[in-house]
């Protein structure tokens, strides 16, 4: 899921995308960055799965789709501190139903 949305984003010219899959309360599921990683190959950092809090960590995006807003805009990377452009959604209901 998470590779194929880069694919097309990076086919679409847009080859530094980075996607982070965020659970209900704004805790890192992913982390998806191969330009930064300068692998596409997934990696799971543990030391950031499931405890960095990117609403705690201040993130507007995360604040907004935590809250149950989709959108985008500018907005700065609250881990790298650059402006970006950020799109974000509500989290999907439970139980997930993500395709294998």
């Amino acid at each position: 899921m998470v590779k194929s949305a880069y694919a097309e984003l990076k086919a679409a010219g847009y080859p530094a995308t980075e996607l982070t899959l965020m659970d209900g309360a704004g805790r890192v599921i992913m982390n998806y960055d191969p330009s930064g990683a300068g692998t596409e190959k997934v990696r799971h950092d543990f030391n950031e799965l499931m405890k960095f809090n990117m609403v705690d960590a201040g993130s507007i995006p995360a604040k907004a789709a935590v809250a149950g807003d989709t959108g985008y805009g500018a907005s700065v990377h609250i881990r790298k501190k650059i402006t970006q452009t950020s799109g974000y959604a509500a989290h999907l209901p439970a139980p997930w139903a993500i395709p294998a």
